[in-house]
């Protein structure tokens, strides 16, 4: 109910006109609608009313990228470029290079960070940083290399295995990637870092050609969750559901999706799973424009929804 939200907004602002998220989730609302220039207008009084905040700027600029203006998003980060006086201002200046698709600049960055950093775990977290951003200018050999420097003691180690075997698994280095994950499937970690891992292995299956056994490390993930990971579940079925698409079955897949949005309307991988897969077979159309449009208001810049 776009229009509903809309005028909740709007009272929103009549009441605190310098509220800067709710200007932002309006800006988004807009956008998701296609009003480019009304969005246009209020992201700008977002970023004015938040005194150039970059977070802001980075919300801003992720949409100028997906709609096209990668120049004038550039020239929005320029002119908030200053002198970086502490870590969080650093960190911030990173997001905001990686929304305008600067990631040698923001490579420049966590280098610098790095070098400051005591906390190990910190450093951990930054060597995640860099491999992402190695891998995305193009450098998996390196990319992979900094992911599995990260220690199996520090807390982003499992996070730093996934991202690695995703890296080797859209290279194309299918062994390498269950090589990557095979120290993660030894111990009993929560029931989310669980599903990630029957994840990331059932879409290594699945880029191999074996749908079926992509299905079937999926059916055994589910099977042993446990009645109380409700936070887990989604994700898993979720994963399920897209396999059954790729499968031919899309009305499972749409079943599937519908079990995640009972319990979770504004799941946005749901709402974009649901309304692509449904488009795609002229199936229920104005629920699944409705429903990407209700995805894309939340994440205006994500290039999937858009696409």
């Amino acid at each position: 109910d776009v229009e509903r939200a809309e005028r909740r907004y709007k009272e929103a602002l009549a009441i605190e006109p310098a509220a800067v998220e709710a200007i932002l989730e309006l800006a988004q609302l807009e956008a998701a609608l296609g009003r480019n220039d009304d969005a246009r207008r209020t992201f700008q009084d977002a970023l004015d009313r938040s005194e150039g905040a970059l977070d802001v700027a980075g919300i801003y600029a992720r949409w100028l990228v997906a709609a096209g203006h990668l120049d004038e998003a550039r020239q929005l980060a320029d002119d908030l470029a200053g002198p970086d006086v502490d870590t969080e201002r650093l960190v911030e200046r990173l997001d905001l290079e990686r929304a305008v698709k600067r990631p040698d600049r923001a490579l420049a960055l966590v280098v610098e960070l790095r070098k400051d950093e005591t906390s190990p775990e910190a450093r951990h977290r930054l060597a995640v940083a860099e491999g992402v951003l190695l891998s995305e200018l193009g450098r998996t050999t390196d990319a992979v290399a900094a992911l599995l420097s990260v220690p199996d003691t520090a807390e982003s180690w499992r996070d730093a295995r996934l991202r690695a075997a995703e890296i080797l698994r859209e290279a194309g280095r299918l062994d390498e990637a269950r090589r990557v994950l095979a120290p993660l499937q030894g111990d009993a970690p929560p029931a989310k870092e669980r599903v990630e891992l029957a994840i990331g292995l059932a879409q290594i299956e699945e880029r191999g050609g074996d749908l079926v056994k992509a299905a079937r490390l999926l059916d055994e993930a589910a099977q042993r969750l446990a009645p109380g990971d409700d936070e887990a579940r989604p994700r898993l079925t979720l994963a399920r559901a897209v396999l059954e698409e790729k499968r031919g079955d899309w009305r499972a897949a749409l079943a599937l999706v519908d079990e995640v949005l009972r319990s979770d309307v504004g799941n946005v991988e749901a709402l974009n799973l649901w309304g692509y897969v449904a488009a795609d077979h002229g199936h229920e159309v104005p629920r699944a424009l409705g429903r990407l449009q209700a995805a894309l208001a939340f994440e205006p810049a994500s290039g999937a929804i858009i696409d």
